[in-house]
């Protein structure tokens, strides 16, 4: 089955392929989830082809969750991915296994052929007078493939900004529970929080990590006694060389949304859920 969200709404989009995304998780608990982006779209072949996503299982259940982000907005490869999608879209749409794509504009045919093999498409679009491209996506009011409109935040959560703890996401990556630190993810965006923060603590956990993964007490590091021994625990979770890894995909990850060429909160949910 497919689920397109699209439109110039950023925020929106977002948003509402987050709640897609937690319904069908709770449908799905153990649902393998895969994240597929213009960048890595090319390299599906080395781990994988669109034809393995749409019919093969999943390591833990039979169906799997496909989140499609911003594939038809790359320049280099859009379209060799919009040709591969329309040869393949009547197949997904028949697959057990579900596919989120989230977009900001969409060619008339590639439409037409999302809302002939679609579950549902939604748009989620700004105001004109306040309408603005935004790297990857943007989304707001929506309006489903019936013409039904829905209000910005009708189900996700409203606009005001609520207090929330950017730490309480550190903690679930530190357990490697990934699960609880994409919720707590889409708890921070309803509420508000800014990408840059979220990367900043989320770096800061993978430094300190290293940092402590070397040393002997939390003196030598000048981290507190409890920074020190959760630092100490998610190294030997994570080991250094994933930890490495991690640092130098989030400091990549936050030069290239710089340039514009990624959004940051979609790759932070990816990096999350990977």
């Amino acid at each position: 089955m497919i689920y397109l969200i699209y439109g110039n709404d950023r925020e929106g989009v977002l948003k509402k392929s987050h709640a897609y995304l937690a319904m069908l998780q709770k449908k799905r608990p153990n649902a393998e989830i895969s994240h597929v982006s213009p960048e890595s779209w090319l390299g599906l072949a080395g781990e994988f082809s669109l034809d393995q996503l749409i019919l093969e299982q999943g390591l833990f259940d039979t169906k799997r969750i496909v989140v499609m982000s911003g594939v038809f907005n790359s320049k280099e490869s859009k379209k060799e991915i919009m040709k591969e999608v329309e040869e393949k879209i009547e197949e997904m749409g028949k697959s057990p296994h579900a596919f989120i794509f989230r977009e900001v504009g969409l060619t008339a045919p590639i439409l037409k052929k999302f809302k002939e093999c679609a579950q549902e498409v939604i748009l989620c679009d700004l105001p004109k007078a306040n309408s603005k491209f935004s790297f990857g996506f943007s989304a707001g009011g929506a309006t489903g493939a019936t013409g039904a409109s829905s209000g910005a935040g009708s189900s996700l959560g409203g606009g005001a900004q609520a207090e929330f703890n950017v730490f309480s996401i550190t903690d679930a990556i530190a357990k490697k529970d990934k699960k609880q630190a994409w919720l707590l993810f889409c708890d921070a965006l309803n509420a508000g929080v800014e990408p840059e923060p979220l990367h900043g603590a989320i770096w800061w956990c993978f430094k300190n990590a290293v940092l402590a993964g070397s040393a002997r007490s939390a003196t030598e590091t000048g981290q507190s006694p409890f920074v020190f021994s959760k630092s100490k625990a998610m190294f030997a979770l994570y080991g250094e060389e994933a930890l490495q890894n991690s640092l130098s995909e989030l400091i990549t990850m936050y030069h290239e949304s710089r340039r514009g060429n990624f959004d940051l909160m979609t790759e932070l949910e990816r990096f999350i859920l990977k």
